[in-house]
């Protein structure tokens, strides 16, 4: 089982954080908060989370990221103090990110040089906020080495360590009967974050990522109330999001694809339209034990034969961007000279569509035990983020994320992707962005965040 048991208290806040259980808390009452349940473990010894839960291996060499421009760019912060709207950006041919208007490509004149001199400073900031995020990313991975289970020793450190982030962001410091951290200044009706658990031997970015660009975020807006918040155990659950007690009016997570569609695009960052629709189950193959050394082939009724065929069978139902996945097998009684007799495995079918997964299951043919609908991403988060990135690639996640939680409790919620390196290398050490996809992930957080918190401002006026 990845993980451990989730737990009412979990651990003691750190100094300086008040437990907001019975406090104020940042958003919206919600009704009928669920209450902690224990995850739901299946034959497998496996907790059922909703989750992709894959190491997706790469080759054993590392594939180090490419530039992603070769002249200078005016980050959007300098575009805005010359007036400029940061949401009218150009692409170019050859570079894959997206370039503020005012590209600073000559000598300026006398009049404007104050202006150049600014912008100087201002990318000297950028370029510092993004060394300290990378930072704050390999010290959250030396904890555990890359092994931060929710509700582990492990997780409660990096809580305690994003904790004094947070107040150095001046944020105030809070957590809730489930254990999520938040961050939180003013009435903070608008959250950004995710989760800091990771699966065994997991990566530096999945999660860690948009809970360190949140803060980043927090610190650029000093003036903007807004929250951060880091959810507990996303990977076994996800459990932290689904117990909160209330909510807030609007959410907007920052997270690697875990996947090679932005990688192949050659673009840098992607705004994710909904999550995909999930069905599991487990499918028993019966046989007979035998004597591995004295029962004829033409007479055994081997179950790991059959199983390995249906195991191919699921491979080939999955077509027109459905997937389909065998990963886990119990073998009885697993011996090395006895026939298998008795085979369970497990089956993991996602789609974009309810229809398509209802299609692909039953083309598999197994009755699942669970299912999730496809969840969207909508509202004022999501129109933000596209004014921000007109054009960026838009793309259904078929893993599952906080943003999923929340959006199908009805928060407006919008998801931003950043490009997974390595072939799309996600839940193993292989994983990999780019520090220049990071520093363009803040930045398009940053002004997404500072448009909410505009637009709610001028709608309580």
């Amino acid at each position: 089982m990845v993980g451990s048991s989730a737990r009412p208290s979990g651990t003691a806040p750190a100094a300086g954080i008040r437990d907001r259980g019975r406090g104020r808390g940042l958003g919206r009452p919600r009704v009928g908060a669920a209450r902690r349940a224990p995850p739901l473990v299946g034959r497998l010894g496996r907790v059922d989370d909703g989750l992709e839960r894959p190491c997706l291996h790469s080759s054993r060499r590392v594939r180090r990221s490419r530039p992603q421009r070769h002249s200078p760019r005016v980050p959007t912060d300098v575009a805005l103090d010359r007036g400029h709207d940061c949401s009218h950006r150009v692409r170019g041919s050859r570079r894959r990110g997206f370039v503020a208007d005012g590209l600073c490509g000559r000598r300026a004149p006398a009049a404007g040089r104050s202006n150049c001199a600014r912008a100087a400073r201002r990318v000297a900031a950028r370029d510092d906020a993004a060394v300290r995020a990378l930072t704050r990313l390999d010290q959250l991975y030396a904890i555990g080495a890359g092994t931060r289970l929710g509700y582990s020793p492990e997780e409660d450190a990096a809580h305690e360590l994003a904790a004094r982030w947070l107040q150095q962001a001046g944020l105030d410091v809070t957590t809730d009967e489930a254990g999520n951290l938040f961050g939180h200044r003013g009435d903070a009706r608008i959250w950004s974050g995710s989760h800091l658990d990771t699966v065994p031997n997991g990566g530096r970015f999945d999660g860690a990522l948009g809970v360190v660009a949140a803060i980043e975020a927090a610190n650029r807006l000093p003036g903007t109330e807004l929250g951060v918040v880091a959810f507990r155990a996303e990977e076994t659950g996800p459990m932290g999001s689904r117990r909160l007690a209330e909510l807030p009016d609007a959410f907007l997570e920052v997270h690697v694809e875990q996947g090679p569609a932005l990688e192949r695009l050659g673009e840098p960052l992607g705004i994710v339209t909904g999550v995909a629709a999930q069905a599991r189950g487990e499918v028993t193959f019966e046989g007979r034990a035998a004597h591995a050394g004295t029962t004829p082939i033409e007479e055994r009724a081997d179950a790991l034969v059959d199983a390995a065929k249906f195991v191919l069978h699921v491979r080939e139902c999955a077509r027109e961007g459905a997937f389909a996945t065998v990963g886990a097998l119990e073998v009885e009684p697993g011996a090395t000279n006895v026939v298998p007799g008795r085979v369970t495995l497990s089956v993991d079918a996602r789609a974009s569509t309810a229809e398509a997964l209802e299609t692909l299951v039953e083309a598999i043919g197994f009755e699942p035990s669970s299912r999730q609908d496809p969840v969207a991403m909508s509202g004022p988060p999501l129109e933000a983020l596209r004014a921000v990135l007109p054009g960026a690639p838009q793309l259904v996640s078929g893993a599952g994320h906080d943003a999923m939680v929340l959006a199908a409790a009805g928060v407006p919620t919008a998801m931003l992707f950043v490009r997974s390196l390595n072939g799309g290398a996600s839940h193993c050490p292989d994983e990999l962005s780019s520090p220049e996809d990071i520093a363009l992930a803040v930045d398009a957080l940053t002004e997404t965040l500072a448009r909410l918190s505009a637009s709610a401002v001028s709608n309580r006026r």
